[in-house]
């Protein structure tokens, strides 16, 4: 999927370690592949996700906050959250920036219809997130 998508800028945002993330992604290879990771450290505790700053510290690293899209893949009903509430943040700054949410339904046992707030978009597997960034 990341080669797919390689033509855009990707990173993370997690509560887990900067470090951690870091490790994991180098013992894959992949940590060639996330132009910007923040960790909970990053952050301060209050506005841990869903809290959106994280994620609007990450789009800003990004994109340096030009219109256009955003997908944030998450496989927690929190993530859905979090990109709601960065939408909502958006707007209020007049920023031209919106958030899609992508539920990663695969791989933790996490099904469609699972979460109180549905993502805008549900992949049922890795090659799903390209198909729905693509459409």
């Amino acid at each position: 999927v990341l080669g797919k998508l390689r033509d855009l800028p990707h990173g993370i945002v997690s509560m887990n370690s900067k470090g951690n993330i870091e490790r994991s992604l180098a013992n894959a290879s992949l940590l060639d592949r996330f132009e910007y990771v923040i960790g909970y450290e990053e952050v301060s505790e209050a506005r841990q996700k869903p809290a959106p700053d994280g994620l609007l510290m990450c789009i800003d690293q990004l994109t340096g906050m030009a219109p256009g899209h955003v997908a944030y893949v998450g496989d927690h009903q929190i993530d859905i959250e979090c990109a709601r509430n960065a939408n909502e943040a958006l707007t209020a700054d007049d920023y031209d920036i919106h958030v899609f949410s992508i539920g990663a339904a695969y791989g933790i046992g996490t099904e469609s219809g699972a979460w109180p707030e549905e993502p805008d978009y549900t992949a049922q597997c890795p090659d799903d997130i390209a198909s729905i960034v693509w459409r």
